[in-house]
């Protein structure tokens, strides 16, 4: 049986938005007929620990990890290419059809294409992320800039194919020629099971994420990836303005650290306490199961290029657990636009959107609960004739 590989940044088995992607993609690649290969990172190793085999398999899958770099030698070797990494692909057998770079480092993923050439093994990108190094130090920046650079214009044009997540990055990508298959952030329908899609007396908002990393966001809001306190606002004019009943659970950020970054908002969220509340980082197994029995999934996002070359896996999963959602237009929601659950509104009408959501009749939610439930949208079933003829052209 063919081999693919896909290695990068993401833990196992469902610690970040990336180990979820990764695993609806080789889903995909497994029911293609390929043996799917994972090799990701565990913060809980040490760099001397090496490539470590997991002790059992993933959903099926054979899987491998790395340390996470705890310190600047451990970033360097990181960035060049870890010894242990590069040795596995070197040796490979000859059964491996394609390596997949999930935002690999530029240098690493470059020296490994070298060597794949020579065993006509494919190198394959896939690209999710645009960083930005806004916020951090001197050093940081300029390694960080030339990384992504080199990831982004260089690493892309040296594969067989790229895959993106977004309209933005496959529109760049057109001129190189290249096979591209674009797949947003998918889901396995079978697993994120919600059969009891209940209505609640007062509206549940839910809002999953990391709106921004609080040390850079102090010194420079641009650097906020998701306007949490849009939300805030929006909500704290709602409740001045009528009678409606809600309340918005936060996870993934501290009320005080949302308040390091939004000092001006502690009185808003003084008077809004009934009904804005923080919980922090929560286990995956809590998140999901709150968002289950949320009304609406909410989130807004600033159309930076940062965030155009992604796309938001938080969408995809709440509209497979059939829970609507609440967000403002993107370049890389344009093909999602009339699909059910999805709510989009145009800068400065959070306000509005947010309003017309909540006050929906208990009879029209329901409705659309069971529309967006009983869609496909983000199910990975439904990629696999794009991906089978992508695999084919490179």
């Amino acid at each position: 049986m063919k081999k693919i590989i896909y290695v990068g940044g993401f833990e196992l088995p469902d610690k970040n938005a990336a180990a979820h992607r990764v695993l609806s993609n080789s889903k995909i690649f497994r029911e293609l007929g390929f043996h799917v290969i994972l090799i990701g990172i565990d913060k809980t190793l040490k760099k001397s620990d090496g490539l470590q085999s997991f002790k059992s398999r993933w959903e099926g899958f054979e899987c491998y990890a790395l340390s996470y770099p705890q310190n600047i030698k451990e970033w360097l070797s990181y960035l060049v290419g870890r010894k242990e990494l590069i040795s596995y692909i070197k040796n490979c057998d000859d059964n491996v059809s394609a390596v997949i770079y999930y935002n690999y480092p530029s240098v690493s993923a470059l020296r490994m294409f070298k060597t794949n050439r020579n065993k006509k093994i494919k190198n394959i990108p896939d690209i999710t992320e645009w960083h930005s190094s806004k916020g951090e130090g001197v050093i940081f920046s300029i390694v960080k800039w030339l990384d992504t650079i080199i990831r982004i214009r260089i690493q892309s044009r040296l594969s067989d194919g790229i895959i993106t997540t977004s309209k933005f990055m496959t529109n760049m990508y057109r001129s190189t020629g290249k096979p591209i298959l674009e797949l947003p952030t998918l889901y396995d329908k079978n697993v994120l099971v919600n059969e009891n899609l209940k209505i609640n007396e007062e509206r549940i908002l839910i809002y999953i994420g990391s709106p921004f990393e609080v040390n850079r966001a102090e010194k420079d809001r641009t650097t906020v990836k998701e306007r949490l306190d849009k939300i805030v606002e929006s909500l704290y004019r709602i409740k001045n303005d009528s009678k409606l009943n809600f309340k918005l659970k936060v996870y993934g950020v501290t009320q005080d650290d949302y308040l390091r970054v939004y000092p001006e908002h502690i009185t808003t969220l003084q008077e809004l306490k009934e009904c804005v509340c923080f919980y922090g980082r929560q286990p995956y197994s809590i998140v999901i199961e709150e968002l289950k029995k949320a009304d609406f999934s909410v989130f807004f996002r600033d159309e930076t290029r940062v965030n155009l070359a992604g796309f938001p896996s938080k969408l995809a999963e709440s509209i497979t657990c059939g829970i609507p959602v609440i967000t403002n237009k993107l370049q890389s929601l344009q093909n999602y636009e009339n699909k059910p659950g999805i709510f989009l509104c145009a800068n400065g009408d959070e306000m509005k959107l947010l309003k017309h959501c909540i006050q929906m009749s208990e009879r029209e939610l329901k409705e659309i609960k069971s529309l967006t439930y009983l869609s496909r949208t983000f199910d990975y079933n439904e990629y696999k004739s794009f991906t089978n003829k992508f695999l084919k052209e490179i």
